[in-house]
């Protein structure tokens, strides 16, 4: 084979897609000067970054249309009838997650119109036409240096999560390779956490001998926090000029939750809240470019809140957030007006977010976040063979840019793990791939004998219990567009206490959806339904899925327990359909935002049981 002129990495992950590139040079062969060039411009991003998001609108033979954010606001801006007329007939984001093996990540993938991703066929389709969309970037932006290259110049690498199979290794390289990438078996594939963990490393003091050597001998991890947070361990020398990894515990522990549920809960929770659902539905409906640039000015301002120690150290939020509401302060009613500009000190036009507000909504999605890296930490201080030698956490992913997620985890940790955060932590995976595919031999995976079993966080896919008696498993059931992100937080709970829960997978089309959902309310002794504002306002639509829900479950006499959230309160029987009624009378636990942690334990004692 002859030597490549240049080395490409595509990073394919559930929220975002991404390239970077470097020439083959001399003056590259060096990894801590090496330099590498990244697209920053995506058409449509909200903040300039190095990802756009993995999301695509298609025709109706499911070929690609739009791409990236640019795909997202030609669906969500246009009525259906427009999208008929400019012939976009599906869409689909995060659409990579339908590859997983557990549900909770299978159930981040969304997809609209004619698109299945249920579907091999759909999925063998889109897989390889995202990759070919980054080949063509990455080929576009070297065409500018005239270079002459041919395909066999092009040396390239793409990332997987740690805990795919070879199958599905396999099936990447085969997807690439459809893609014009080149032949499955030149296709290079790291996992992401190894990538991240040599860019972490390189990076450490500018990836000086000395830094690199400080960590070797020690186990760290990398805690990747993006659309979803996953964490591996490494075992890392430095050893004749080499960095040498071994991997502790297969595939690694994980969390889906991330900077994508913060936004989703800003726009469905805080602003209704803060404006008026009322003003927001409508919005929603009408203006929804408005809302995205509110979403926008949110996402631009988060990662830089202002954090200092409060209580006993742990850090907290000390800054407001100012959002401008010029372009849709004339649809503002005047009483609204009136409050938001007295809550702004006077200043007209604006959208002032506490510093406790902006702690509420970070707080449900890092506190899981914080648990989960202190049990991982934990793990590696408790390994026989390390003694007393730190453990060092390298933060890396979108969602690690944020100073306050930084602090918590620091505070966390303390003096017991070192925790670096690289220079630009959302590059780490993809520049790590560029530096792996520079040169391979760059990680040499060793075997470490453990002194301890290894610890596997299993996949998530719930299990089918033996039987309705089974006093642990239960059934989650929410509205989707409402209640999301809480869903997530009692189904991450009850999990870390030994229950088998499962939440329904909104992509599945009715065909499947009614088999496989009704068969789980049938074989789970609790069926928790989760109630906030909105969950109720098309429970008597035909059709309604989650009327379909309840119903089932009363029917089959579940133990039924209402959540309720964010201060709604039970419905009348009056206002339910007839076969539901019965809900008014059931036994509810109230669960306040505050006393998250108080209520769970209320419902696992005296509810579940």
């Amino acid at each position: 084979m002859r030597a490549s002129k240049v080395v490409a990495a595509i990073d394919f992950g559930t929220h975002g897609t991404g390239f970077a590139y470097t020439l083959v040079t001399p003056d590259n062969d060096d990894p801590r000067t090496r330099q590498m060039v990244s697209r920053y411009d995506w058409p449509k991003a909200p903040v300039r970054g190095a990802k756009t998001l993995s999301a695509v609108v298609v025709d109706r033979d499911l070929q690609p249309v739009a791409w990236g954010y640019e795909a997202a606001e030609l669906w969500q801006l246009n009525s259906p009838a427009r999208r008929e007329d400019l012939g976009l007939h599906g869409y689909a984001s995060a659409f990579k997650a339908a590859l997983s093996s557990r549900a909770e990540l299978r159930a981040m993938a969304r997809s609209e119109g004619i698109v299945d991703l249920g579907s091999d066929r759909t999925l063998g389709r889109l897989i390889p036409s995202i990759l070919r969309y980054m080949r063509d970037q990455t080929v576009a932006a070297l065409g500018a240096l005239d270079l002459r290259l041919t395909a066999e110049d092009i040396r390239w690498c793409l990332t997987v999560p740690a805990v795919w199979t070879d199958a599905q290794k396999l099936g990447l390289r085969r997807a690439a390779e459809e893609a014009g990438l080149g032949a499955a078996d030149t296709i290079f594939v790291v996992t992401e956490p190894e990538a991240a963990a040599v860019y972490g490393i390189l990076d450490a003091d500018k990836g000086s001998a000395r830094a690199v050597s400080r960590i070797g001998e020690h186990r760290f991890m990398v805690v990747d926090c993006g659309a979803t947070t996953e964490i591996s361990a490494f075992s890392g020398v430095f050893d004749d000029g080499k960095v040498r990894l071994a991997e502790i515990g297969a595939g690694g522990a994980g969390v889906a939750l991330g900077a994508p549920d913060v936004n989703r809960a800003f726009r469905t929770r805080l602003l209704p809240r803060r404006l008026s659902p009322t003003l927001v539905e409508h919005l929603e409906r009408e203006y929804r470019d408005l809302v995205s640039e509110l979403e926008g000015q949110w996402e631009k301002a988060r990662p830089f809140v202002a954090v200092a120690p409060g209580s006993g150290g742990r850090p907290e939020v000390v800054s407001p957030v100012y959002l401008d509401l010029t372009r849709l302060w004339p649809m503002v009613p005047a009483a609204v007006r009136r409050r938001l500009i007295e809550e702004a000190d006077g200043d007209p036009r604006t959208l002032m977010l506490t510093a406790q507000d902006t702690q509420a909504l970070l707080d449900e999605v890092i506190d899981p976040i914080v648990r989960l890296v202190r049990r991982v930490c934990d793990d590696l201080l408790q390994e026989a063979r390390v003694g007393s030698a730190p453990v060092t956490a390298f933060l890396v992913g979108g969602f690690a840019s944020d100073d306050y997620l930084h602090a918590r985890i620091q505070h966390e940790l303390g003096a017991e793990a070192r925790v670096v955060r690289p220079t630009d932590p959302r590059l780490a995976v993809l520049h790590g791939a560029v530096h792996l595919g520079y040169n391979p031999a760059l990680v040499q995976h060793v075997p470490v004998p453990a002194t301890t079993p290894r610890q596997q966080v299993p996949a998530r896919t719930p299990r089918q219990p033996e039987s309705p008696e089974n006093r642990r498993a239960v059934f989650l059931s929410y509205r989707r567009g409402v209640s999301w992100a809480m869903a997530r937080l009692v189904r991450i709970d009850l999990e870390q206490h030994g229950f088998d829960v499962f939440m329904d997978v909104e992509n599945i089309d009715s065909g499947r959806f009614e088999p496989v959902i009704l068969t789980q309310i049938e074989s789970r002794a609790h069926f928790l339904l989760l109630l906030e504002p909105r969950s109720l306002d098309r429970i008597g639509n035909e059709g309604d899925w989650l009327h379909r829900e309840i119903a089932h479950a009363i029917a089959h006499g579940r133990n039924v327990v209402p959540l309720l959230a964010n201060g709604t309160g039970m419905p009348r029987a009056a206002d339910l359909p007839a076969d539901i009624a019965t809900l008014a009378s059931f036994n509810a636990l109230t669960v306040y935002h505050d006393y998250f942690p108080e209520a769970m334990t209320k419902l696992r004692g005296r509810f579940l049981h």
